[in-house]
């Protein structure tokens, strides 16, 4: 992946998705018996929130370094 290919995924800012979440989420909450789970599953079914955008940054970023040392590593044994 590219670093145009990640320019929305790597945007960490809470967005209009993170927000409707966290109503519904709090809404869910407020019924009885069920709302816990509801809240729970209204999480997952949700896809890119705001957490899932910080794990494919981390996982970008592990990849980013990967390639760093690769590349000193290569640097190093040509010094």
């Amino acid at each position: 992946m590219s670093r145009n290919d990640n320019k929305n995924s790597l945007d960490l800012q809470n967005n209009s998705r993170d927000y409707t979440t966290s109503l519904l989420k709090s809404t869910f909450g407020a019924i009885p018996i069920v709302g816990p789970a509801a809240q729970e599953l209204l999480g997952i079914v949700i896809p890119n929130q705001r957490m899932d955008r910080v794990v494919r940054f981390v996982e970008f970023l592990g990849k980013e370094i990967d390639g760093l040392k690769v590349e000193i590593k290569s640097f190093e044994e040509k010094v």
